[in-house]
């Protein structure tokens, strides 16, 4: 990516992208923008143009527009590829921990509920078979 200056080449090249705007009786270029935007949007094109870039990088409706009737290719970030993605190697045999610390009441919790997770029952938690009442033999 370069930044380059509005300079004196791209104040020419501006010039020529709004004399013939008006030439064609629309000096906004058909954009409903404020006439600010449509002249900051201008000049960035005649910047690109004035310094022989090719293509460059814009999500703005406006400049996407003027850059493409400069004959500039236009791109935009959601047409760029996705980087690859990192796959993270997940170990899945391996059991869950928890860290407990003392003193602090949520952490109990988490140990419970981490224990949970691997199908042990939680500490102080009654089993199925500890809830049914044993017969007591007399």
């Amino acid at each position: 990516m370069l930044v380059k200056p509005f300079d004196e080449m791209a104040a020419i090249e501006l010039a020529a992208i709004e004399h013939e705007a008006r030439g064609k009786g629309d000096k906004r270029g058909g954009s409903a923008a404020p006439w600010t935007k449509v002249k900051f949007d201008r000049q960035i094109v005649a910047i690109a143009k004035a310094h022989g870039a090719t293509r460059f990088y814009s999500d703005d409706e406006d400049v996407i527009k003027f850059g493409t009737k400069a004959g500039l290719e236009v791109i935009s970030t959601w047409n760029l590829p996705l980087p690859a993605a990192k796959q993270t190697k997940i170990d899945f045999e391996e059991p869950i921990r928890s860290i407990q610390l003392d003193g602090e009441e949520g952490d109990a919790q988490q140990t419970e509920q981490c224990s949970e997770a691997q199908g042990e029952p939680a500490r102080g938690a009654q089993t199925p078979e500890a809830k049914e009442p044993k017969e007591s033999k007399k």
